[in-house]
């Protein structure tokens, strides 16, 4: 028999797995029955978990999607904090589109152009800031295409019609098919730096100009001494251009025995950041070398640092020249002063030599007693005429003295007014025999000076004797002291004279000249004690004046010195008692007969025991023979002199020794002292001032005398 199957009934469901697919179910029961509990439950057991699987995927999808949202707004946030920043940018940042309009302006282009964003974005970009190419539009474009990347100056207008330069740099962006799509421009503002580059392009040209036209050759190097420029001067000088030299090609101009100084010290400079000179040969294009003086100073910075040198040359060989010819003139005008001085001092020892015995035997034969009253007058007579002579001597060395700066003082404090009563006394025998009244007011209350006693005497004798020389019979001299404001002495010598004419006056202090007055020379003298007497107050720190009505009305002469207390003041040594005079063994050197036998006169009248050399031979055979106490003698000898002659004596046995000289200046009287003389007397020697000495040396008292 054919079995017929039973109907069955299908219940279907469909649930999601965890990859998007659906996946089908079925429970079956047979048709026209229910279907059993067993079925149900499976099916209703499917269907949760398709919700529950449904529900999962929900809950990714959300977290996915809070993922996104989050991603999007840090990116968000990114874009704005890259916006942010890009604000702070004083440079101009403009993206726009292919189509030239503008998606994004920044502060900056703001800034710089005037427009807001919101006013710039969907603007065309070159519509909106007029832009001025240098080149067709489409070039550039078509370059940025083709590079991607592109630098250049434009210039743009800004809102208020202000001309903008700018210095842009263009980046091209593509989508994510490759296809363009929008342009960064980032633009910087030079507006200023191109202001100002073109002013420095005007400032070099105009200091070019200037350069080109200097008498100088001039050049200029970087930091490092590396040259780059040179005026034209300096180009068509050297017969060079400046490929030829630039950098160190300098170096081959310059004469080669001066090139490493220079270089050491051009090196240097620029170690240091201490200018530079020199001066050097420098090569001409004509083959020859001529004298520069180098010369070239910093440029630096604000910060300070060096950034270039400046430097010129000068042409200084006509200076040199000069300065060779007036080095040569000194050189000569000195070798001439020199033998000036030698002339002097060699004409003082010849005119001082034969007015030594004269001197002494006038000076002894006046003091002698025995000698009758008239004689001796006469004989005092010629002792003042020979000291004079000597004087005038002495005037002629003390010029030489201050030509040379030679005059020296030896200043101690000094009572002015015993020199003013000291000097009376010595010059009222002139006035009296000329019949002119000497008045004396010494009023000065601080009356005591630092001063060279013997120098001021000789300024205030000088001052007496000039107003005795120019005042006639029955005139004044009022010589008066007084003191200033400010505590010093003033010491005037007032006369009722010839006086000084005003065009004579300011040249009274000259040497030789005596007050440009007609037959001036018939008043005698040499017209050097003012000159003299000027230069030893200004040496005392002092002054000097001569004042005058004119010719016939007088003169008066002021000198000025500053004072010192009168307790500073050096009080007078005791006078010495007497000594008996001792009797000594003397060996005189003297070449000039007629001293030489006076001396040994006079010297033996005294109780001396006296032997005589004319020569250093002489002398030594002398010396050789027996002992001497003391040897006086003359530095100028036939075979030698008597410097050589007293440093033999002192290497045969120590014996003290007087020089008798007719040369005085100060370096006479150094070398005397030096070879071992202890006393310099200066010819004419006054057989006194001999005495003194011999005196000093009987008593044990020897000191180091000059004069």
């Amino acid at each position: 028999m054919h079995r017929t199957e039973d109907p069955v009934a299908i219940v279907s469901t469909t649930y999601m797995s965890e990859n998007d697919k659906e996946h089908p179910t079925e429970a079956r029961s047979a048709q026209g029955s229910e279907p059993s509990a067993a079925i149900l439950a499976a099916a209703n057991e499917q269907l949760i978990l398709s919700g529950l699987r449904q529900l999962e995927e929900a809950d990714k999808l959300n977290e996915q999607l809070k993922a996104e949202i989050g991603r999007r707004q840090a990116v968000a946030r990114g874009l704005a904090e890259k916006a942010r920043l890009l604000d702070l940018s004083n440079d101009a940042i403009i993206v726009r589109d292919v189509g030239n309009r503008i998606i994004y302006w920044n502060h900056g282009a703001k800034e710089i152009f005037g427009w807001t964003r919101d006013e710039a974005v969907g603007q065309d970009l070159h519509a909106l800031l007029k832009t001025e190419f240098e080149h067709p539009f489409e070039e550039l474009i078509a370059k940025l295409h083709r590079e991607h990347r592109m630098t250049g100056e434009i210039v743009q207008f800004a809102r208020d019609g202000r001309r903008v330069e700018l210095l842009c740099r263009w980046s091209l962006d593509h989508d994510a098919e490759g296809a363009p799509a929008s342009i960064l421009t980032t633009a910087t503002e030079i507006t200023e730096r191109r202001q100002a580059e073109k002013a420095l392009r005007e400032s070099e040209e105009r200091f070019r100009a200037l350069a080109d036209n200097i008498p100088q050759l001039a050049w200029m190097t970087d930091a490092e001494g590396w040259i780059f420029w040179y005026n034209q001067r300096w180009l068509a000088y050297t017969g060079t251009t400046l490929e030829e030299v630039r950098g160190w090609g300098w170096e081959k101009v310059i004469h080669p025995d001066h090139l490493p100084p220079v270089m050491n010290r051009w090196k240097q400079s620029l170690r240091t950041g201490k200018g530079f000179e020199d001066t050097l040969p420098l090569l001409g294009a004509d083959g020859q070398y001529r004298w520069f003086l180098s010369r070239a100073v910093p440029i630096r910075d604000d910060a300070g640092q060096v950034q270039r040198w400046f430097g010129t040359n000068t042409d200084v060989t006509e200076q040199r020249e000069v300065n060779d010819a007036l080095s040569l003139a000194k050189e000569q005008c000195e070798a001439t002063s020199r033998a000036k001085d030698d002339f002097l001092a060699a004409l003082s020892h010849e005119l001082r030599t034969p007015l030594t015995p004269v001197l002494m035997m006038a000076s002894a034969m006046a003091s002698d007693p025995e000698v009758p009253t008239e004689l001796r007058e006469q004989l005092e007579m010629m002792r003042r005429s020979v000291e004079l002579e000597a004087r005038l001597i002495d005037d002629l060395l003390d010029l030489t003295r201050i030509s040379r700066g030679r005059l020296a003082i030896e200043p101690v404090p000094t009572d002015v007014h015993d020199l003013i009563q000291h000097t009376a006394e010595i010059a009222r025998s002139d006035g009296l025999t000329k019949q002119v009244r000497l008045v004396f007011t010494l009023e000065a209350e601080r009356h005591h000076a630092l001063a060279d006693p013997a120098r001021l005497q000789q300024v205030i004798w000088n001052l007496i004797k000039n107003a005795l020389k120019f005042t006639p019979t029955g005139g004044t001299i009022t010589v008066s002291t007084r003191n200033d404001a400010e505590g010093g002495i003033v010491v005037s010598v007032e006369d009722t004279g010839i006086g000084i004419s005003a065009a004579a006056l300011p040249h009274v202090f000259r040497a030789f000249e005596q007050g440009d007055i007609a037959g001036q020379h018939r008043y005698g003298g040499l017209g050097l004690g003012l000159a003299i007497s000027h230069a030893i107050v200004e040496i005392h720190g002092g002054a000097l004046r001569a004042e005058s009505s004119g010719v016939g009305l007088g003169a008066t002469f002021s000198l000025s010195l500053g004072t010192v207390d009168a307790s500073a003041a050096t009080v007078p040594a005791a006078v010495p008692l007497p000594v008996p005079r001792r009797t000594l063994q003397l060996l005189i050197v003297e070449d000039h007969e007629t001293t030489r036998t006076v001396l040994s006169r006079l010297l033996s009248r005294d109780g001396h025991t006296v032997t005589t050399a004319g020569t250093i031979h002489e002398a030594l055979l002398a010396f050789g023979a027996a002992r001497f106490d003391l040897v006086v003698s003359d530095l100028g000898l036939p075979d030698g002199n008597g410097l050589d002659l007293m440093r033999e004596l002192q290497r045969q046995r120590p014996v003290p020794g007087i020089a008798l000289s007719g040369y005085g200046m100060e370096e006479d009287l150094r070398q005397s002292k030096a070879a071992g003389f202890f006393a310099h007397l200066v010819k004419p020697v006054n057989i006194e001032q001999l005495r003194q000495l011999l005196d000093g040396l009987g008593a044990g008292g020897v000191s180091v005398a000059t004069r």
